[in-house]
């Protein structure tokens, strides 16, 4: 390897830069924790909205908020991709600076993970990939085990956009004749309470990640779309089923042995789209609410 792809240091403190959205935390999880284990003394540089995940999972990790000083590093990993990201971590004067090979923000990394960009294997893969680059192995994360209640926790949004949205939630929860709880962002507000009111379920929006996690753990399963809100309820030991329509759970499905997922037989899925291309949401069309229900009392 050249020098600029090979890392030196191994062992020593790192700032890790975490993923900006909450799934993409979810499913870094047991990279980050396996970075902490092999490097005492190491960081989370994090965005404010997941910050509370990581003081959930690693409470004795030193958390840093997006825009906040940073503190004297030698190394630097960033799990972002992005040409800003990639500069701030420049900025930040943290001599050696690892990261995925992404164009032009290559020029402010010291070392570059070359990045495949492969949808047919799972998204955690890819932080896998950098944790071992800083010659770390990813370990499992202990979830705090949920204390089973009798309501249904909803996950009917996705910020990604409408091709992921499945709508036949409120006929789930007719089907299977428990209360449910819709959870969303104080943005969706709206939206949810018109459809938690076509099947006599509330709607609790904007709630801390704190007290998100709380409300799931209390729960008796979760169901939802494709979203940060069934990778969190999945990696709390919830049980989980998610619903598939533009995306793959090859690529962003929720893990771990109580969890389940329901994926559209649309020929035209998976095509990753933020909005149907041709129109005929026929990915968000297949799915029935029945084959929804069972994946919920089999999980």
């Amino acid at each position: 390897m050249s020098g600029r792809n090979c890392f030196a240091g191994a062992g020593e403190p790192v700032l890790v830069r975490t993923p900006n959205w909450l799934g993409d935390c979810v499913m870094s999880l047991e990279s980050i924790a396996g970075i902490l284990k092999e490097n005492a003394g190491s960081a989370l540089w994090c965005h404010p909205r997941v910050i509370e995940l990581f003081s959930l999972f690693f409470p004795d990790t030193p958390l840093v908020p997006l825009g906040d000083r940073i503190p004297p590093f030698e190394r630097l990993l960033l799990m972002t991709s992005s040409f800003r990201s990639a500069l701030l971590a420049m900025r930040t004067g943290i001599p050696e600076r690892t990261g995925y090979s992404r164009g032009i923000g290559n020029t402010f990394l010291t070392h570059v993970v070359p990045f495949k960009d492969d949808r047919s294997r799972h998204h955690s893969l890819d932080y896998e990939t950098l944790a071992v680059a800083v010659g770390c192995t990813p370990v499992p994360v202990p979830h705090p085990g949920p204390a089973p209640g009798e309501h249904l926790a909803v996950f009917a949004g996705a910020r990604y956009g409408s091709a992921k949205r499945w709508n036949g939630f409120p006929e789930v929860i007719r089907l299977l004749g428990m209360p449910a709880v819709f959870y969303g962002t104080a943005g969706e507000q709206a939206e949810l309470s018109r459809v938690a009111n076509q099947c006599g379920g509330r709607c609790e929006t904007g709630l801390s990640l704190h007290d998100l996690a709380r409300e799931i753990l209390s729960a008796r399963a979760c169901v939802g779309n494709d979203s940060g809100g069934v990778h969190l309820a999945a990696a709390l030991g919830v049980p989980t089923v998610a619903v598939f329509c533009s995306t793959s759970p090859s690529w962003t499905g929720p893990r771990g042995s109580r969890t389940r997922s329901v994926v559209t037989r649309a020929g035209c899925s998976p095509c990753f789209g933020r909005k149907c291309a041709n129109g005929s949401w026929s990915c968000t069309r297949d799915i029935s609410p029945a084959d929804v229900a069972k994946a919920v009392r089999n999980v």
